[in-house]
């Protein structure tokens, strides 16, 4: 029952807390930390996959390049979008 109190309190407490305080804010700051880094780690991949793709010399692997670039660009264009959208609010 102890536990259980103790769970609705915590509960109540951050319901009714000022979204404003700064435990917000520094959860805001380390999301946007990791989503900084995950926007840096899709460019390297799409890097990666261009790379691949012009150095390419067996026409049988042209479809997978291809594929794989496209799918490595839209990660990192989703990524930049949805970083650069969480920046401004």
């Amino acid at each position: 029952m102890e536990q259980r109190s103790s769970l609705l309190h915590k509960f109540a407490l951050w319901l009714f807390s000022d979204p404003d305080a700064n435990e917000f804010d520094t959860f805001a700051e380390v999301d946007q930390a990791s989503l900084r880094q995950q926007v840096e780690e899709a460019k390297d991949a799409w890097l990666a996959a261009r790379s691949y793709f012009d150095s390419l010399t067996d026409p049988e692997l042209i479809d997978y390049a291809i594929y794989s670039l496209e799918a490595a660009e839209r990660k990192y264009m989703y990524l930049l979008k949805k970083y650069k959208s969480q920046c401004s609010s």
